[in-house]
């Protein structure tokens, strides 16, 4: 409903943030109206549930309205760049498309076998995944920007097939 006010509460029951739906629906949803809100994030680095909700609203036909959770994660911003090179270990071409998985990223390395990924100081755990290769795993200790270069080995290596 165009107008409708609505509020959004975080974990604690607090009123973060009020508004009002927006004036225009979305096109082809017949009828659902939106907003954009901009929150503060969460002080501490974690996994947040909040709720949305529109009060009762008083109009001519009743319409249900049923909060709803949103769950979110906050963490700091990134300080620095890990830069991940994947290769074949046999040939030792740059691998295309391999998955790497940092800190809730991941990105999909390019033609030269790169992902970059940007995250906070500290440790962190890599996860390096490919068809057809084994996984490869690892962590790193990040104080500055960094390279990575992993090496994957062929499943029928890995299992002794090969």
């Amino acid at each position: 409903v165009a107008g409708l006010p609505f509020e959004i509460e975080d974990g604690n029951g607090v009123i973060v943030a009020t508004g009002k739906l927006g004036e225009m629906a979305l096109p082809q949803t017949g009828g659902l109206c939106w907003s954009e809100q901009e929150l503060a994030a969460p002080a501490e680095e974690g996994q947040y549930t909040w709720v949305a909700r529109c009060p009762a609203p008083d109009m001519e036909l009743p319409h249900q309205v049923i909060p709803t959770r949103f769950t979110f994660r906050a963490a700091e911003p990134p300080d620095h760049t890990v830069t991940v090179e994947v290769f074949d270990e046999r040939t030792k071409a740059p691998m295309k498309n391999a998955g790497v998985f940092l800190n809730l990223r991941s990105p999909r390395t390019d033609e030269s076998g790169v992902a970059k990924v940007e995250v906070t100081k500290g440790r962190h755990e890599l996860h390096v995944a490919a068809h057809e290769y084994a996984d490869f795993q690892t962590s790193i200790d990040v104080d500055g920007d960094v390279t990575v270069r992993v090496e994957m080995q062929p499943v029928l290596d890995a299992g002794g097939w090969g």
